[in-house]
């Protein structure tokens, strides 16, 4: 059933007029939910899962994609760990176009800053600091907005649908 849900998702982002902004949007807005609540919830075990993808994304040497599957489990993993099946079901949602709407500005990414801003999430969780934990994913959140908007130079976010946009995987 996760599958066909999946690829039901995929399908309407892709023939759909969901937009950049629609994504960012619902993603700041769902994922600083989880980010609380995995601070209030998380276990040792969810801690060492949210840990692995930030150590090893450290080798900024690998290939993008391979970082940005890196990325995907850290957000995932903080979702799991927010222990809300609504939520990690509407952030599967988004993770899923995650790979289009990323070859905006991949390529402009300072991959230590994020991996830091990873690590700053990672540590208010740890600490079980929900605040500290919004104020880490919230800095994040606004730097890959300004990474973006830089990378789109005159285009909208508002104007750029989903299904417009290539796999990360095939941006070179």
């Amino acid at each position: 059933m996760a599958l066909q849900l999946s690829d039901a998702i995929q399908l309407w982002f892709r023939a759909g007029n969901v937009t950049v902004q629609d994504v960012d949007e619902a993603r700041a807005m769902l994922e600083l939910q989880c980010v609380s609540l995995a601070a209030r919830r998380r276990t040792d075990e969810d801690l060492k899962a949210i840990l692995r993808p930030v150590e090893r994304s450290r080798d900024y040497s690998m290939d993008i994609a391979d970082w940005l599957d890196l990325d995907l489990e850290f957000h995932t993993t903080i979702c799991r760990a927010a222990k809300n099946k609504i939520l990690e079901l509407a952030m599967t949602a988004v993770h899923l176009s995650r790979p289009a709407t990323n070859s905006v500005f991949v390529h402009e990414l300072d991959r230590s800053r994020v991996t830091e801003q990873h690590q700053a999430i990672y540590e208010a969780i740890a600490a079980s600091n929900p605040d500290a934990a919004a104020a880490a994913f919230t800095d994040h959140v606004d730097y890959l907005a300004h990474v973006r908007l830089t990378a789109l130079e005159s285009r909208n976010p508002s104007s750029i649908t989903v299904a417009s946009l290539p796999d990360v995987r095939d941006v070179k």
